[in-house]
């Protein structure tokens, strides 16, 4: 393959929604915050952990440990332009795509993220 051809096929795949196939990739989005901070990262654009934990709800100080959990698996990183403490973070991919298929671990994971989603997505419709 030329290297024009590896760049457009690199460039596809920052387009395409990630595949979650790790028991652990999927038991790192089964929190609420997590879940709540890469949708408004999703909507919003790079943010720090205060300005994220203002459109949450949440702390600053829980923001930044579930967006370094986050990075950990990533998810996200840090957008860079920030000074000082500022450290704004940004989503690595749009979009995620997974299913319960695999091992035990990774079905009974693939259950609660789906679970999870269900009823974030079921509390926002009764409202």
């Amino acid at each position: 393959m030329s290297p024009e051809e590896s760049a457009a096929v690199g460039a596809e795949d920052e387009f395409a929604p990630r595949q979650l196939k790790e028991a652990q990739e999927l038991r790192a989005l089964t929190h609420p915050v997590r879940l709540a901070l890469l949708e408004v990262l999703s909507l919003e654009g790079p943010l720090t952990a205060t300005e994220a934990g203002e459109r949450i709800g949440e702390s600053p100080t829980t923001c930044s440990f579930h967006l370094r959990q986050l990075a950990k698996y990533g998810f996200v990183e840090e957008a860079g332009g920030g000074g000082g403490r500022r450290r704004p973070w940004k989503l690595t991919r749009r979009g995620l795509s997974f299913s319960g298929e695999g091992d035990a671990e990774q079905s009974i994971a693939a259950k609660e993220l789906s679970n999870l989603l269900m009823q974030r997505w079921l509390v926002r419709h009764d409202a």
